[in-house]
């Protein structure tokens, strides 16, 4: 991967739980840091539920290799914000095996992460 292809700087944030006014758990997202990436849209998919129509935006986000990337477990806990977009991640494939560059495949538009 050529490091001028990742050209989106993108804030990378982890779900934690904090207690909310009453006492209860209330999920919300810290930054873990700013990372470059590169952004591109593989499909789109419009669902109608509730008559309501969602659309659906599938990406493939394209990293430099981190320790976050590793578990399943641990993509399922992340989300990245680009501006007002709000990617939820699926999946993470270590390119080869490297340790260098991550495939990540995430979703837009039917959630906030």
């Amino acid at each position: 991967m050529r490091v001028g292809n990742l050209r989106h700087r993108v804030e990378l944030q982890r779900q934690v739980s904090i207690t909310g006014t009453r006492g209860q758990a209330v999920p919300s997202w810290v930054k873990v840091s700013d990372i470059w990436v590169d952004i591109e849209p593989l499909q789109g998919n419009q669902l109608i539920s509730a008559q309501a129509v969602h659309a659906e935006v599938t990406s493939r986000i394209i990293a430099r290799y981190r320790p976050d990337f590793a578990t399943p477990a641990q993509i399922a806990s992340l989300r990245i914000k680009y501006k007002s977009r709000v990617f939820s991640l699926k999946s993470a494939l270590n390119v080869d095996e490297r340790n260098r560059d991550v495939d990540i495949y995430a979703s837009e538009g039917m959630n906030d992460g």
